[in-house]
């Protein structure tokens, strides 16, 4: 049997592997933020454990409807390096395509920012489920929890089923364990109304 020629990972491991080979070297620049490998690898480490706090588990769907930033970057690995399934939203997306988006592919959570300047990202979310409203009600019935971002700002969590809980909170680093299988469901405006984008995981 001829042995695979490179080794077999999972993608969010990459940031830990990239700062372990370029640590101290310069990874992002974003305004006048500027990231070595070695901190998005950290960042990516707190927001993992800021998932693994929200109750998050593999295999579960968790959706991130945010623009262009580190935070992005930080979160999209984080959900995948504790094997939940990455469900990223297109931010030029509105109300109803958002509300299918999330149904169809049983999202449990939502992390997004407030807003992006004129752009009410989480007023939108409210007009799909009410606050007061049994989220069995709304348009929204699968979503659990909500984890909104102000600019600037770090998530926290504005879901009915837990707590306010920083998604970057101080708690013990969560059990390495090696997920079986680690999965990213994108989603776009291409999408077509009414047909599955992709099959369900």
């Amino acid at each position: 049997m001829t042995r695979d020629w490179f080794e077999k990972v999972t993608i969010g491991t990459l940031p830990e592997r990239a700062a372990r080979r370029w640590g101290a070297r310069e990874a992002l620049c974003f305004r006048d933020r500027r990231s070595t490998f070695a901190d998005v690898a950290a960042g990516v480490d707190r927001a993992a454990r800021g998932l693994v706090a929200l109750g998050i588990r593999p295999g579960d769907k968790v959706a991130l409807w945010m623009v262009n930033r580190p935070e992005w970057i930080e979160i999209a690995f984080a959900v995948m390096k504790i094997g939940a399934v990455l469900v990223a939203i297109n931010t030029r997306l509105r109300t109803d395509d958002v509300a299918y988006i999330l149904d169809q592919s049983d999202s449990t959570t939502l992390i997004l920012a407030e807003r992006s300047g004129p752009i009410d990202y989480l007023g939108m979310v409210r007009e799909l489920q009410p606050p007061g409203t049994p989220r069995e009600a709304s348009r929204l019935p699968k979503l659990e929890r909500i984890v909104a971002s102000a600019t600037g700002g770090p998530p926290r969590s504005r879901g009915r089923s837990c707590s306010a809980v920083p998604l970057t909170p101080t708690t013990p680093p969560w059990p390495r364990a090696r997920p079986r299988s680690t999965r990213t469901t994108w989603r776009s405006s291409c999408t077509p109304r009414g047909r599955p984008a992709c099959p369900r995981a």
